[in-house]
């Protein structure tokens, strides 16, 4: 009975040692479960970001390989048009002034990417994870190479803060299928 009595104080002990370090090691997991959550959306936003710019930019690239040439959009926003071939147009009907166009505008807030004149459906940004805003499309034609044409298409994740820019230079020869000899 005499042992009996001399363990009472050793449990108490070994339960004012354990708990702390089992509330730190608690704690520690917990810190480590937040850090690779937060990771895991950033790591979507990112990946948002750069799929909604491939899929515009890849848009813009084929629209470019069936212009004649690229101007940059003179109104109230950034952007560019693409003045189309008649032969990449599915109905020609022998207007000579075709064109396609790239904007940016604030919708909603947030600067985004639209295609034509139609503002309510853009492009970009229509994700709520990553926020994609266009920061900046540009199309110009290299000053010491006629017919080369570089378009930039430049955007941001606004919940990650990371930039993406997808850049190509596009050969458009001069003159092809110009002209209403071409056509027939």
């Amino acid at each position: 009975m005499r042992s009996a009595k001399g363990q009472k104080g050793i449990i108490l002990l070994e339960t004012a040692i354990s708990l702390p370090i089992l509330m730190m090691l608690l704690t520690a997991s917990v810190a480590m479960l937040l850090i690779s959550v937060r990771n895991y959306f950033r790591v979507l936003a990112d990946a948002e970001l750069h799929q909604e710019m491939q899929i515009a930019f890849t848009r813009m690239v084929q629209d470019l390989t069936e212009a004649k040439y690229v101007t940059p959009y003179q109104q109230n926003y950034p952007g560019i048009e693409l003045h189309k071939r008649w032969y990449a147009l599915r109905d020609y009907d022998g207007c000579t002034d075709l064109w396609t166009l790239y904007w940016i505008a604030e919708v909603r807030g947030r600067k985004k990417l639209i295609w034509g004149w139609d503002r309510s459906a853009p492009m970009t940004g229509d994700y709520s994870l990553a926020g994609v805003e266009i920061h900046e499309i540009a199309g110009e034609e290299e000053a010491s190479s006629p017919g080369l044409y570089v378009l930039r298409l430049k955007g941001r994740s606004v919940f990650t803060n990371h930039y993406y820019t997808l850049s190509t230079v596009v050969y458009l020869p001069r003159g092809e299928g110009e002209g209403t000899d071409a056509r027939e």
